[in-house]
């Protein structure tokens, strides 16, 4: 078994929480919103799997004429992992009523090579208020990086690499130790799980003939 020996992290966590104050005026102006937001994507060593959680409540007293207080307010969020996923919307609940609504979404055997993006956002709305909490969150790539090395030493099975792109010279996740049990080789192609700029521990890499074209660092 070849493996790369850099990358040790399994998970990557990207979370904002945000807690939003009454936005809408006039007969919604009675309610006091807190809500937040989080999402996380994390690689299992198999799959991507990434989700939006929102989570909060309302509270207040219904003004007793001249408002509707049968109010109810609903969740929706989109996860977009790749070309996975989407917008999903909760259920309606009583204004009052706590609110956990949680986007799930799980993309298998990604392309190596291939970026990918993770969007994310979030959204409470009211059958009074309408629209009046938003959680944008910034995309994030993440994919299986491809990497070319070249061995800098012959003999042995611990076996030091360079930098052996083609394309560039700062590849999107660097190998820089292969452990070949059959001992060191000219040159390797390793397929590495990353998410944002965190790469994580390689999958198995493999004896090639030359160097090659890398994925390169997001701009």
């Amino acid at each position: 078994m070849k493996r790369a020996a850099r990358f040790l992290c399994l998970q990557v966590l990207a979370a904002s929480t945000i807690t939003v104050s009454a936005l809408a005026q006039g007969c919604a102006g009675w309610m006091h919103y807190s809500y937040s937001a989080y999402t996380n994507i994390t690689w299992d060593g198999t799959n991507f799997d990434s989700s939006v959680l929102i989570d909060g409540t309302t509270t207040g007293n219904c003004p007793p004429v001249g408002c509707a207080c049968n109010a109810e307010h609903w969740a929706r969020s989109e996860n977009m992992l790749g070309s996975v996923g989407g917008w999903v919307t909760g259920s309606q609940v009583p204004w009052n009523s706590y609110i956990s609504f949680q986007n799930d979404q799980t993309f298998a055997d990604p392309v190596p090579g291939e970026v990918y993006s993770f969007q994310a956002e979030g959204e409470v709305e009211c059958t009074v208020a309408g629209l009046f909490a938003m959680f944008p969150f910034p995309d994030i790539d993440w994919g299986e990086a491809v990497t070319f090395t070249e061995s800098t030493t012959v003999g042995g099975k611990s076996c030091p690499q360079a930098n052996a792109c083609l394309n560039t010279t700062l590849p999107e996740c660097p190998v820089t130790l292969v452990i070949d049990q059959a001992g060191c080789f000219p040159f390797y192609e390793t397929f590495v799980p990353y998410i944002g700029t965190v790469c994580f521990w390689a999958n198995s890499s493999q004896r090639v003939s030359e160097p090659g074209v890398c994925t390169t660092k997001a701009q």
